[in-house]
Order: C-alpha cells, then sequence, then structure tokens
C-alpha cells in the first residue's frame, strides 16, 4: 500500500478543505468514529478492562474526543478521557461536554495514568508535529510513561495515525529505539511513511477521500462495504 510523506498528507488536507469544502468539524467526527471502530475490531475483549484515552492539543486529541463518545455508544462502559491542558477553542470545548454527556469521565488529574486499563489510545500528536524540536511538557512525561509503563498500566497501546514522538517521513523500524511501541496503529485518510515495517495490528481508517484526489496522490484503498480496513 502506497504511504504519504508528511508533505503530501499535509497537501491532500488542504485540498479536502479547499476543492471538497469539508471543514475540521466533518472530518473529525468521520476520523473519530473510524478511530473507534478498529479500536473496537482490534481490541474488543480488552476494552472490557476500561480505556484511557490521552488527548494532545491538536486534531488528534480532538479525533481522541470524538472516539470515546463512539465507543461509549458501542456499549464500552469505562472510559477515561485524560486532558492534560485544558482547551480554548469552542471545538474542543464541545468535544468534551458531549463525551460527558455519554458518560465518558474527563479529566485532567495525573491520577488516572496509575490506574491499570485494557487499552491505552494515543491521542496526542499528529503527522504536523516534528519531534526534532523536542517535546513540551506535559506532554514529554506523558509519554515517556506511555513508553516506560505499557506493561504495567496498560495491555494494549493505540496510536492514532502517528505514533506519538515518531518521526512522520521515517519508516518503523528506522524510529529511534527510545519511542513508544504501539499494539495497534490506526492510519486516518492512508498510512503515512512511518506504517511502513510496522509490526503490530495496522488498520485504515477516514473514508471520506474523492475519487480525484484518490488519483493524484495514489491512495486506493479497498474498504469494501466497511469504514475502516485491517492491512
Amino acid at each position: 500500500m502506497k504511504t504519504l510523506s508528511s508533505a503530501d498528507a499535509d497537501a491532500l488536507d488542504r485540498e479536502l478543505f479547499s476543492t471538497c469544502n469539508f471543514d475540521v468539524i466533518q472530518l473529525m467526527e468521520l476520523a473519530g468514529f473510524a478511530v473507534a471502530m478498529a479500536t473496537l475490531k482490534q481490541h474488543k475483549d480488552d476494552l472490557s478492562h476500561g480505556i484511557l484515552i490521552i488527548c494532545g492539543p491538536g486534531n488528534n486529541g480532538g479525533d481522541g474526543m470524538v472516539a470515546a463518545r463512539h465507543l461509549s455508544l458501542f456499549g464500552v462502559t469505562d472510559i477515561t478521557l485524560y486532558v492534560p491542558k485544558q482547551p480554548k477553542t469552542d471545538l474542543y470545548l464541545r468535544l468534551i461536554d458531549q463525551a460527558r454527556q455519554f458518560g465518558v469521565t474527563v479529566t485532567d488529574d495525573t491520577s488516572v495514568l496509575d490506574r491499570s486499563y485494557g487499552v491505552c489510545m494515543d491521542a496526542v500528536f499528529g503527522f504536523n508535529f516534528d519531534p526534532k524540536g523536542g517535546i513540551r511538557a506535559p506532554y514529554d512525561s506523558i509519554i515517556a510513561r506511555m513508553r516506560d509503563e505499557a506493561a504495567v498500566c496498560y495491555s494494549k497501546l493505540v496510536s492514532i495515525d502517528v505514533p506519538s514522538g515518531w518521526e512522520v517521513d521515517v519508516p518503523a523500524d528506522e524510529q529511534r529505539k527510545d519511542v513508544i511501541r504501539p499494539n495497534t496503529l490506526i492510519s486516518l485518510t492512508a498510512p503515512k511513511i512511518c506504517a511502513d515495517k510496522f509490526d503490530g495490528n495496522h488498520w485504515v481508517g477516514g473514508r471520506f477521500v474523492p475519487p480525484a484526489i484518490r488519483d493524484k496522490y495514489g491512495v486506493h484503498i479497498d474498504f469494501g462495504d466497511d469504514i475502516v480496513v485491517k492491512q
């Protein structure tokens, strides 16, 4: 399957907004729904032991917030949304409020990191983040805990689109040794270069790219009659 560079992924996203007249809310809803569906398909048994969704400040965090709501609709009852920094934009405040209305626990309390969960979802950084400049607090210590305490605090780690701290344009087997190692990667729109040689469970979601743009970027994914597909 073709993978996209960070530059191509950014250009494709821009075309979805400009040429196709999508807005952020539409794409985030579709992406978060796909993330929830892939997580349910891959880790249904693990979800019975709860899920911690760690949200960053950007679109990846928004995808995680949407995924939390849909997981609740799918019957998952123990969902904790950890939002380390209080969002200031109306969109994220509304997503948090919606999650709460569906029974999701939303908190900025670091003590939730000390609990045990069946699944931890990494919704911190996406493909626009460059780790070469360093990771700022509080996300540096949070990502370190996801890496170091994986075996103790949760059974499975799921990353959205790009594992936080990874270099987007570097294949999985060439990433630094000190990064997180998710069990499952859910690529959105199309896999990025970092998904190449990924040795875990790999799903693709985000079924919203029109034919002309699929052809332009060589993004041809056979979803069949589903919204996600396992690679």
